[in-house]
């Protein structure tokens, strides 16, 4: 299955005309499937099946009627789940795809002898099978082991097979680690040190001691940068508190997270409060660049690069975010596994708005919010392609699998949206301690 898609924080950015168009739609309803929201997925998998589909979107109507399956399968509605499993069935050619939903279908509806007979049947040629087909059934075995029938036992052997069939898979190849990490069928396996091990291709820790904030960057703190008449650098010269998408509703406060911040409004923060500070910008301007955003369309933004050994305040790299969260930990969470301890740590849905900065416990070495409240913008691109940019944490408005140590999603540098906010980082100078571990 495909990673989770961004289109649902994307919508309230688009037009009324645009949330219409069949190719967006398909989108967000793909990602309200992959977030555990099958009724309103459901409904509008129906709607799109309905439609006439432009050339654009055609070729989509299998995955479409596939992700319906799906969604029936999940709330569990059996006579409509077999009679679209029957028709899905019939114009499928691939057989070890076929052996992969016809084996989650019956998983779902609570039939596992029927479900586990089926995997068995699409496992027993897995030596002769291609690399596609064998990280589908590593897939399968990963959902086996996440879903609600099997015994502890079960769940070992399914999550040790999948491993098995994922060290086969991967060509030690940083885009296969990737895909992986973020794969939200592979979620169940992400605590198993086999799987840390497995989709990890960085160092076990940074490079080089850095700080990071305790807490994300307030409402407070970027007003303060935003009413300073008196600063000459760079400023978001189209950000406008009052226009921006539920910006109070959200953090209701000046203590709550600032949010509605594009990854350019980020780094123009860091410049000015470095400047404030009497310490050395860390970005400079280079321009402009181009970039196609996630539909393709061509666009133009300011391009900002890092100052090489500059030691203002900037964004953390991806590893170090990671690194910071974890705390030591390679559990789910930094809390652990047990996602029944998480509200302690961590805002995230059902809450309707961001919580307070710092109020959530903290994790093991003292920074709060690192999993859920608002997501944080990164300073790596995501992708050798450098148009989009990492985020990280989760969010309010998005799930527990969401807001895990090791979940990296990407975003448009020059989104605002009201899910996404910052926190601080600084190449070490001296008088800012190391952590103890990264001594290790």
């Amino acid at each position: 299955m495909s990673e989770l898609d961004p289109i649902l924080a994307e919508k309230q950015q688009q037009s009324p005309e645009e949330n219409t168009k069949a190719n967006f739609r398909y989108k967000r309803d793909r990602s309200l499937f992959l977030t555990g929201k099958y009724e309103p997925a459901l409904a509008d998998f129906d709607a799109l099946l309905s439609m006439e589909l432009d050339d654009s979107i055609s070729g989509l109507r299998g995955k479409i009627a596939e992700l319906r399956l799906l969604a029936l399968a999940r709330l569990k509605r059996t006579e409509e789940a077999d009679a679209a499993l029957a028709q899905w069935s019939a114009s499928e050619t691939d057989d070890v795809y076929r052996d992969y939903i016809e084996s989650l279908v019956p998983l779902w509806l609570g039939r596992k002898e029927v479900a586990v007979a089926r995997l068995e049947k699409g496992l027993a040629n897995a030596e002769s099978l291609d690399s596609g087909s064998l990280y589908n059934l590593a897939c399968a075995l990963a959902l086996f082991a996440s879903s609600e029938v099997g015994s502890a036992e079960e769940k070992r052997t399914w999550s040790n097979r999948s491993l098995d069939l994922l060290q086969w898979w991967s060509q030690d190849d940083d885009s296969d680690r990737t895909y992986m990490r973020e794969d939200p069928d592979l979620l169940a396996l992400h605590s198993d040190p086999r799987f840390v091990k497995l989709a990890e291709d960085r160092p076990t820790v940074p490079d080089h001691p850095y700080w990071i904030a305790n807490c994300e960057v307030t409402r407070g703190e970027f007003e303060v940068f935003m009413n300073d008449n008196q600063y000459e650098g760079e400023k978001p010269k189209d950000r406008m508190e009052s226009e921006l998408y539920k910006y109070e509703e959200t953090s209701p406060t000046l203590n709550h997270p600032v949010q509605n911040v594009s990854w350019l409004d980020a780094v123009m923060y860091c410049n000015w409060l470095s400047r404030r500070q009497g310490l050395t910008q860390a970005y400079r301007y280079v321009g402009k660049q181009e970039f196609k955003d996630y539909d393709g369309r061509e666009k133009q933004i300011d391009k900002w690069e890092q100052v090489e050994g500059a030691n203002g305040y900037r964004l953390p790299s991806d590893w170090e975010w990671e690194y910071a969260c974890r705390a030591g930990s390679s559990t789910d969470w930094s809390c652990g596994s047990n996602d029944s301890l998480l509200e302690s740590y961590c805002q995230m849905l059902p809450s309707k708005l961001a919580s307070l900065c710092g109020q959530k416990l903290p994790n093991a070495w003292g920074l709060h919010d690192m999993h859920g409240n608002v997501w944080e913008w990164c300073r790596d691109p995501y992708d050798q392609e450098g148009s989009l940019r990492v985020i990280r944490g989760g969010s309010w408005n998005f799930d527990a699998a969401s807001c895990q140590s090791a979940f990296r999603y990407r975003n448009d540098p020059s989104l605002r949206d009201n899910s996404i906010g910052f926190r601080l980082a600084l190449s070490s100078p001296s008088g800012i301690p190391k952590s103890p571990e990264a001594d290790k």
